[in-house]
């Protein structure tokens, strides 16, 4: 994505505006990181929060309390804390209307939601490392470039539409009794690497599975279930695949069907029905502000037996 906005007003018209770096690596405000970013031609890291989010203090006791993301926030890019109820204007800008979530500007002014919600050290450090990585091939020159827009609309973002028109849902494998019994079945068996990187529904193979959070996948290779691995949170369906409208009304864990799929802020919902997903279409903000704590046993869905 891109933002709408001259870098200079990113920059300069956030003045004064501070971030909190409690933690080693990261910069004591936004203004300095952008500057330092700027001048470095590195990638900017925003790491957004907020002081009543319980997994945002999550993060800081078992992911940034540890020296390797401490280091690791300094390489190859700069890193900046930004809490949301103080910074509203930058938040604002990046689109930060959940926490905690992670952006990154990166030197040619690409702009990136990497994460929203929780992540483990192990898959923030793949993160980070990811970051840098892309940043030295994206880095152009020291001086800053002159516009970085954004895809999305000034108005509420819409979600991507991801129906598999030319899919049948059905059987997702000649060979299902490879599940374990009693376990759910993510996707309907269709590759979640190949819908995420792609948008293209790719069947699973039942040999080739991987299980997490109690819900099981299928891919296409054991290349795609390696990526998977790396950071699972970032290419499972939200909720584990239950329907958010359901959840934020009805406090039930139903599992969505994947022809009333959509993409939001690069995270995959599955809807249940059609006319929910036409009411999370009219106001995604209103089910994605809170990331429910589903639990597979909770799940109402279809399990091997």
């Amino acid at each position: 994505m891109r933002l709408l906005f001259p870098v200079s007003v990113v920059v300069w018209c956030l003045v004064g505006s501070h971030a909190s770096g409690q933690s080693e690596g990261w910069s004591v405000s936004f203004d300095e990181a952008r500057a330092e970013a700027v001048s470095g031609g590195l990638p900017l890291l925003i790491h957004f929060k907020a002081a009543w989010c319980g997994p945002c203090r999550q993060m800081d006791s078992q992911v940034f309390g540890h020296s390797e993301v401490q280091q690791a926030l300094r390489r190859g890019l700069v890193s900046v804390q930004v809490d949301v109820s103080r910074e509203e204007t930058i938040a604002s800008t990046f689109h930060a209307s959940t926490v905690p979530r992670d952006v990154v500007l990166y030197p040619d002014g690409t702009v990136e939601t990497l994460n929203v919600g929780f992540l483990p050290r192990s898959a923030y450090l793949a993160m980070l490392s990811r970051v840098a990585e892309k940043g030295s091939g994206a880095r152009r020159s020291t001086s800053p470039p002159a516009t970085v827009r954004d895809s999305r609309p000034e108005s509420q973002p819409q979600p991507e539409e991801v129906r598999p028109e030319e899919v049948r849902p059905g059987a997702p494998s000649e060979n299902p009794a490879a599940t374990t019994a009693g376990t759910l079945l993510g996707l309907e068996g269709f590759c979640p690497i190949r819908l995420h990187t792609n948008r293209a529904w790719v069947r699973g193979n039942a040999e080739i599975q991987a299980e997490y959070r109690g819900i099981v996948y299928y891919f296409a290779d054991a290349s795609a279930r390696d990526e998977f691995l790396s950071d699972p949170d970032r290419y499972a369906p939200r909720n584990l695949g239950c329907d958010p409208v359901v959840l934020t009304d009805s406090q039930r864990a139903v599992t969505g069907r994947i022809q009333y799929g959509a993409f939001f802020d690069n995270q995959l919902f599955l809807f249940s029905s059609m006319e929910n997903k036409a009411e999370f279409r009219r106001n995604p903000l209103r089910f994605t502000r809170i990331r429910h704590a589903v639990k597979p046993a909770e799940i109402e869905g279809t399990r091997f037996r």
